[in-house]
């Protein structure tokens, strides 16, 4: 039966009170609180250190949605563009579930689809539980606090009261404020965030105490960002605001740059200072060697209290200042420019204005070595580098053009979950280290290939298209939802250019955020008719949305606990290993539990073949040889190009005596990581044994086998020529070079081969060498072996020899 056309969309809820939707939003508000200060483990950087807490985030927000689908049945309805967005949003984990099929790595592509599951949660937690205007107060006042708490926490390691392990990264010399994140990049985007919505706020609010709280915080938001040393964040801010001012009227965006102007040049006028204080403070709090106690200061030290006064200070002349401002200023703005206001260019002025000037004041900043030296060293030098060919850029350029490469191999569905980190040592362009593509976008790329990326943007597209339709149809002058925008954008463009979405705090404001904005205005937006008035499609949806979002939530909340479980029982048996008192038996009980309950996880499957070889090596009972076996099967179909797999299977291969399967692992292990020098080293020293075994019982496999290694010293020798081509400004990253092993084994077979003058050119370079580095002195005898065999000698270099091996000997 079809009803009549259903009335107006309500807007808020006809009664704010829910003991669920208010528990939910407390719970939520504290969990963005604390989560920051344990930002160095929440995050997705695919190793198993971080997995306990992130498991931990994911059953939190998990029990949060299944308690919140009770309120999803009060409240969901089929008559607005918010049951669409609460729809859309499960396409992003689905597009991680599919991907999983063929996910380079099985144990990676599930962390991914429990993250992603639990970011859609989050998203739907901000658009039900954001239906109302004091709901919306609190979780924006939440972010604020802890993001201002972020700030004072970062000031706080800068003037040496807390210490925080890399709360200041030192890099190339100099130190680079960090916060929670011990990334200063991470830190950079949240601080631009947190800075243009102090600036919004100030010319929004209508409390003068707000006002001069958002004041105050803007001159400690702004030192701290620049001491982030961030080129990067620096550049995109003007961008931030270009996409901000629009949105703003006239007499807002005059008084918004205003501000901005007035607490940057403050900022500026005290940064120096703060430099300087902050590096003597670092140098003496700061532990000598890396896992030391810090020598904290007392607040009331003189370099801390020094630099407390004058940012504290700075801050409150910044808040006076503008609040006078904006108390003479606000109703002439208004009456001056009322007419010019409510035209269309009013909105353009000013954008158009700040980019002639920010093109302009770049020009000037890049091109005056006189205006860069008003700034402190540091920064000056920061502001010197920004170009394209800085190693950052270039590094950049080279991740992105390598996940494009893995991408044209995994097109439609992606790699999974974790795709990058298993595979870019295949596709890199040289031997970089990076767990990350430092691109957002990129990396959804890499994990669900095309489908994912057009998902992740098309669900964005369509939040930001609810909401500023919204906004620029509301006259309401309280638009203090602005903020959702202003950080859910601000962290969404600078995550273009790094992994700021890898860390679960930034993640969760963004799509918090992104709920809140859906929750604005998503009611204003009616679904078709042929929807919203069929009667029976309603009542489906108003049971059968919420009854999938409860089974879901269950389905996740069973796997999250079965793999936090799983952690539990593996980190018991580390803890039993460690005390050395229990028998491999004992130690394996536990670590079977593990891996029952986790059966995916390598780092408990590697550990178990690890455990198995120790007791074979014991009792040589065949019965661990082959579990050994089985578990090696059993995780080549889950991780292919794991490396601890590949070495374990190596070992394992070679105690079997399969030789030639031993060989060919290497071979893969080379294939699958070209720029590896550890397993060019270690093929060449096995086809050189292989080779010295066989050359009296088989003289044509000897010489394949010492001809293959000369191949692979071959490949070593390319690529050493390979990144010569590399941009001067640009790092090479590991090491890949000759290793004096490599010369060892090179060596040997030329001797081997009466090759000595090969021999002795090749090993030659390891006479400067210290004796004590090893196998220097077994190259060096190969030396000397193959000098006398040309009739020549090093005399001074054989007594050097003589000496040092008697002395070994003694």
């Amino acid at each position: 039966m079809k009803k009549k056309p259903s009335q107006e969309i309500p807007t808020e809820p006809q009664s704010d009170i829910s003991l669920i939707k208010w528990t939910g939003i407390t719970i939520i508000t504290l969990l963005l609180i604390v989560y920051p200060y344990n930002s160095r483990y929440l995050f997705t950087g695919y190793l198993f250190s971080y997995e306990r807490s992130l498991l931990g985030a994911e059953i939190a927000f998990t029990v949060l949605l299944l308690a919140g689908t009770i309120y999803l049945f009060k409240t969901a309805k089929l008559n607005s563009w918010k049951s669409l967005l609460s729809a859309i949003v499960w396409l992003m984990p689905l597009t991680y579930l599919i991907s999983n099929i063929g996910a380079a790595s099985a144990h990676q592509s599930h962390i991914m689809i429990f993250v992603s599951f639990m970011f859609s949660a989050i998203f739907l937690l901000g658009l039900y539980y954001g239906d109302s205007l004091n709901a919306r107060l609190v979780l924006l006042y939440g972010m604020l606090l802890s993001g201002y708490g972020i700030v004072f926490y970062g000031l706080a390691n800068m003037m040496g009261q807390i210490y925080y392990p890399d709360a200041l990264w030192y890099q190339q010399e100099v130190y680079r404020v960090s916060s929670v994140f011990q990334y200063p990049n991470a830190y950079a985007a949240l601080l631009s965030a947190l800075f243009l919505a102090g600036l919004y706020l100030v010319i929004q609010v209508r409390r003068p105490y707000w006002r001069f709280l958002h004041a105050f915080m803007l001159v400690p938001i702004w030192v701290s960002f620049m001491l982030t040393l961030s080129r990067g964040a620096l550049v995109i801010v003007p961008v931030l605001i270009l996409l901000v001012l629009p949105f703003l009227r006239f007499k807002q965006q005059l008084l918004f740059l205003l501000y901005a102007c007035l607490s940057i040049i403050v900022s500026f006028a005290i940064l120096g200072k703060m430099t300087s204080t902050m590096n003597a403070i670092a140098r003496a709090v700061l532990p000598k060697v890396k896992g030391g106690p810090a020598d904290l200061m007392s607040l009331w030290s003189k370099l801390p209290l020094e630099g407390w006064s004058i940012l504290i200070v700075a801050a409150l002349v910044t808040a006076s200042i503008v609040s006078l401002l904006h108390h003479l200023m606000q109703e002439r703005l208004e009456k001056k420019f009322a007419s010019f206001s409510n035209t269309k260019l009013s909105y353009a002025v000013v954008p158009a204005a700040l980019i002639i000037v920010t093109i302009t004041g770049a020009a000037l900043l890049l091109g005056s070595s006189a205006v860069r030296h008003l700034f402190p060293g540091e920064v000056a030098d920061r502001l010197e580098n920004i170009n394209f060919n800085q190693h950052s850029v270039l590094e950049r350029a080279t991740f992105y053009k390598d996940a494009m490469k893995i991408s044209a191999d995994y097109p439609i569905f992606g790699a999974g979950g974790g795709g990058w980190n298993a595979l870019y040592e295949k596709y890199q362009h040289n031997p970089y280290s990076s767990k990350q593509v430092h691109s957002y976008y990129l990396q959804t790329l890499v994990e669900t290939g095309w489908t994912g990326l057009v998902v992740l943007i098309g669900f964005l597209i369509c939040v930001f298209y609810t909401y500023i339709r919204g906004f620029i149809r509301d006259k309401d002058g309280d638009k203090s939802h602005f903020v959702f925008y202003i950080l859910a954008v601000s962290l969404l463009v600078h995550s273009a250019i790094d992994f700021d979405m890898s860390y679960i705090y930034l993640a969760a404001i963004v799509f918090v955020s992104l709920g809140l904005m859906g929750a604005v205005y998503s009611n204003h937006i009616p679904l078709p008719a042929k929807i919203s008035n069929d009667e029976a499609v309603g009542k489906l949806w108003n049971i059968g949305f919420p009854t999938g979002i409860a089974l879901l939530a269950a389905v996740l909340l069973v796997g999250t606990c079965r793999a936090y479980m799983a952690d539990g029982y593996y980190r018991n048996a580390l803890t039993l290993a460690s005390e050395k008192k229990h028998s491999v038996s004992d130690l394996l009980v536990r670590l079977d539990s593990a891996i029952r309950y986790s059966p995916s996880n390598p780092e408990f499957m590697i550990r178990k073949i690890d455990w198995l070889n120790q007791a074979y090596n014991q009792t040589k009972d065949a019965r661990y040889e082959q579990n050994i076996a089985m578990l090696i099967n059993q995780l080549r179909k889950s991780e292919p190009y794991n490396r601890d797999l590949l070495l374990a299977d190596f070992t394992y291969q070679k105690n079997q005596g399969e030789l030639e399967k031993a060989l060919s692992i290497l071979d893969t292990g080379i294939q699958n990581r070209p720029w590896d020098i550890d397993f060019y080293e270690r093929a060449i020293v096995e086809y050189s044994q292989a080779g010295n075994l066989q050359q009296r019982s088989n003289a044509s496999d000897a010489l394949a086998k010492w001809n293959h290694a000369r191949e692979i010293y071959e490949k070593i020798l390319y690529g050493i020529d390979l990144l010569k081509d590399l941009p001067k400004e640009q790092l090479q990253g590991r090491n890949f070079s000759v290793t004096p092993l490599i010369r060892l084994a090179i060596g040997q077979i030329d001797y081997e081969q009466k090759k000595y003058a090969d021999a002795i050119n090749l090993i030659k370079p390891l006479t400067t060498h210290e004796l004590k580095e090893q196998f220097v002195p077994q190259a060096l005898r190969i030396y000397l072996d193959s000098l006398q065999a040309q009739g020549k000698d090093d005399h001074a270099l054989r007594d050097k020899l003589e000496v040092y091996e008697s002395k070994l000997k003694k």
